[in-house]
């Protein structure tokens, strides 16, 4: 008996399906098909892998509807399974907006969060959303998973993903996601069986079908695509129109006094080539017409993609390869051909013979770029997600009765801001990290600091040292791009920096400047913020995110001053970026160490009488060390913690709970 994996791609009248066994490693199809017309002429029909029909029935004009559709499903997967057993169900969603950046298990208050990206993607998102609640309602205990077509496209860039828009926009959420991310990853999966220095290097994938859309990918990552906030950007699609000037939408609305309902539908359903041509949105259809609209959208089609593809090779900064797949990419040879002399000024030189074979390689042996034929597989994308899901989830319920890899943190990514120096909290937790055997990135705040910061990030065998400082426009951002760039991956951020003007810090909490006050809410608190907001894209796995706070934030600490209120927000910050973060896997913790001998700590008045205080009220009648707090956050990122996150942890020898 083997687990099954059911993946599931449903539309607003149809649903297409996939079922895979599990066989040691890999994934084995069983069978695939689809049902179509559920609320007009019900029509099913499924293959086995090797092309065999299994079954093919017809309704006439009874519709079905989602819910009979899913049932009469069940039915047939139910005697295809014979001993097999279903094991999860993966779902293709469309949009996962910011939340989202990794495929998830679906429980009924994350299917509630994905309803707010309905508007984003009208033609998918409420139908995709749909056999997942009638699952969640009829076999609850069936573990389902999302897979998100935007989450490929996070690891791009902050500037490829950006409008420019206010940010007051823009922190809402407008913002250029990307799409049909299920099939670049498969590409980018395989890419290396067919070109390893392609898979390496710079390439553009154009997924052309109903829905056409072309990406960059540098080293497997994306770094730029066509389709941007919605799915309608772009390319001209079947139906969709692609990229418009938005001065046209208030021209429709103002002057042709359109509202927004028939806005959207003239935008997704009735433009592209179907617009463009009057004849059909299918590319078969047009490439056989002979009216002159047919063979204008083809023209329109082939030069919109000549002009994206020289925008992508510019933001790659030149280009190793293409790969034509989807629908269109995979099987019009017509297309293909008049795209590849588009692009002879790449270099590209098509080899005709093989392209009309269908490929792989379609290029001749002297082209400059090689171009490649792959077909995609975004089922068995989605298939393998779902595994993933589960394996962990059983590696979890495991977890409590079997030993632990040794060392925790191997292959880990740390980045720990704020060391000044070897007595700092910041050292201490980069420290305890390492001697698990995490990979650290550290930060100096300049040159001054770094010649004592260098030597200890030399120490602790860090194999990125780079320079920040929160408070100058565009270091936070080059220090994730770095990171980005080298290693594709963060799995750890800690956030161990403060500060407020001396005055404003010695002088009373009565006596603070407005403009003390914001540097140090500036410096101390919001840049958290900003370091979450960039290092979530690149928790592609979850992770855990650590910030130092201390406990006069939430009780009176003499001289403690300003920094008070400021830590209180900071704290109130993690708390919602702990309920943010956390359907992608990411855990935020607030940590707040007994008083210690820091630098930071130096600039408060009277502070070694604190110091001596907090030794004589904490009940183990000590205080802790840096590798306390060290080891209590490399702790809290083990999945021996993997149900904590949000609330505040004090590391003080039980100071905290003294009156």
């Amino acid at each position: 008996m083997s687990d099954a994996i059911l993946v599931l791609n449903a539309g607003s009248s149809s649903i297409k399906f996939s079922l895979f066994l599990e066989r040691g490693e890999s994934l084995e199809l069983l069978l695939g098909g689809q049902l179509e017309g559920l609320y007009t002429a019900p029509r099913f029909k499924a293959k086995n892998a090797a092309g065999a029909v299994l079954g093919d029935k017809q309704w006439g004009d009874q519709a079905l509807g989602h819910d009979g559709s899913l049932a009469f499903l069940a039915d047939f997967l139910r005697e295809q399974l014979g001993e097999h057993r279903l094991a999860a169900v993966g779902h293709r969603v469309v949009h996962g907006g910011l939340n989202y950046a990794a495929p998830v298990r679906l429980t009924a208050e994350i299917v509630k969060d994905l309803e707010q990206f309905i508007p984003l993607a009208p033609l998918h998102q409420p139908h995709n959303l749909t056999p997942i609640r009638l699952l969640l309602a009829n076999r609850p205990e069936l573990p389902q998973v999302a897979c998100f077509d935007t989450a490929f496209h996070r690891a791009q860039p902050a500037v490829a993903q950006a409008f420019a828009l206010p940010s007051a926009i823009t922190e809402r959420g407008v913002r250029r996601y990307g799409f049909h991310g299920l099939s670049y990853e498969y590409i980018a999966s395989v890419l290396a069986e067919y070109d390893p220095r392609a898979a390496q290097g710079r390439t553009v994938v154009l997924h052309l079908g109903n829905g056409a859309s072309m990406c960059a990918v540098h080293a497997g990552k994306s770094v730029s695509s066509t389709m941007g906030f919605t799915a309608v950007d772009g390319l001209p699609m079947g139906t969709r129109c692609g990229s418009l000037d938005p001065g046209v939408v208030l021209y429709l609305m103002d002057e042709l006094k359109m509202d927004t309902r028939a806005i959207e539908k003239l935008l997704y359903q009735q433009s592209g080539l179907l617009g463009v041509s009057g004849v059909s949105s299918d590319m078969r259809t047009l490439l056989e017409s002979t009216e002159p609209k047919a063979k204008f959208a083809v023209e329109l089609f082939v030069y919109r993609i000549g002009r994206e593809l020289g925008s992508l090779a510019a933001a790659l900064g030149g280009l190793d390869a293409l790969v034509f797949t989807g629908g269109i990419g995979e099987h019009a040879v017509p297309i293909r051909e008049r795209i590849c002399q588009s692009a002879a000024w790449l270099g590209v030189e098509l080899d005709p013979l093989a392209n009309a074979a269908g490929g792989p390689r379609i290029s001749t042996a002297a082209s400059r770029i090689p171009v490649w034929v792959i077909p995609t597989n975004e089922e068995l994308m989605i298939a393998r997600h779902t595994r993933h899901i589960l394996d962990n989830a059983n590696q979890e319920h495991r977890i409590m009765n079997i030993e632990p890899p040794r060392p925790l943190f191997k292959g880990k990514k740390v980045l720990v801001v704020g060391i000044a120096n070897q007595h700092s909290i910041a050292y201490g937790c980069a420290k305890a990290f390492r001697e698990l055997d995490a990979d650290l990135i550290i930060t100096y705040l300049n040159e001054k600091s770094k010649q004592y910061v260098e030597p200890l990030a030399k120490e602790l065998g860090a194999p990125l040292f780079l320079p920040l400082d929160v408070s100058q426009p565009g270091e936070l951002e080059a220090v994730f791009e770095e990171i980005r760039t080298k290693f594709g991956r963060l799995d750890v951020l800690v956030h161990s920096i403060a500060f407020a003007p001396k005055a404003d810090l010695q002088g009373g909490l009565l006596n603070c400047s407005a403009a003390g006050f914001a540097q140090a809410m500036d410096i101390s608190c919001h840049s958290f913020i900003r370091m979450a907001k960039l290092a979530a894209p690149l928790m592609i796995e979850g992770g855990s995110m650590f910030a130092m706070s201390y406990l006069g934030a939430n009780e009176v600490a003499p001289n403690y001053n300003v920094m008070g209120p400021v830590k209180a927000a900071l704290e109130a910050s993690c708390r919602y970026l702990a309920y943010e973060l956390g359907p992608q896997g990411i855990r935020v913790h607030p940590i707040s160490p007994g008083p210690l001998k820091t630098r930071a700590a130096s600039g408060l008045k009277d502070f070694d009488l604190l110091l001596n205080e907090a030794a004589q009220r904490a009940p183990l009648g000590e205080l802790v060390d840096i590798m306390d707090v060290g080891f209590t956050c490399a702790f809290l990122a083990t999945p021996y913690a993997r149900r904590l996150t949000g609330g505040t942890i004090y590391v003080d020898g039980g100071v905290h709970i003294m009156a």
